[in-house]
């Protein structure tokens, strides 16, 4: 399933609560909190599902609730690596950066159990496409190993 993140201003996405694609058919109720310091109005746009009756909220057009979920790991990884996903999952919402931090650390781990070795996490990659790792997957994990 492909993973679309909540959006007030979509028609489809991935239901927080359910963690499946949904059609957004909601009753939506705003807010309208004090003005900030620069006299923008802040809202608090709270959607209730009329299917369930959970909620979802958002403060201005930032998600806030409930949490969103990590997608669960492939079961196939090694057990250190998958510690580290899981981590990773758990602490994204309170901090997207540290969540990152682990990410790098878990692909180091995972070069590591790929039987790269160097210290440097850019030749263990490197080496891991000599050895045929796909383009594709070299991208994804530079994507991570970089932009931390």
């Amino acid at each position: 399933m492909n993973y679309i993140k909540p959006n007030i201003n979509k028609k489809y996405f991935t239901y927080p609560h359910y963690r499946t694609l949904f059609q957004m058919l909601f009753q939506q109720y705003f807010f309208s909190l004090d003005r900030t310091a620069d006299g923008i109005k802040n809202y608090l746009h709270i959607v209730r599902c009329i299917n369930c009756g959970k909620k979802i909220i958002w403060h201005n057009d930032i998600y806030i609730y409930p949490e969103i979920q990590p997608q669960e790991a492939n079961p196939d990884m090694p057990e250190t690596v998958l510690q580290l996903d899981n981590e990773a999952g758990s602490i994204y919402n309170k901090s997207p950066r540290a969540a990152c931090a682990l990410l790098r650390l878990a692909i180091d781990r995972l070069c590591n159990e790929l039987g790269e070795t160097d210290r440097d996490i850019n030749k263990n990659i490197g080496d891991l496409v000599k050895k045929g790792l796909s383009v594709e997957i070299q991208k994804a994990l530079d994507i991570v190993r970089v932009d931390r």
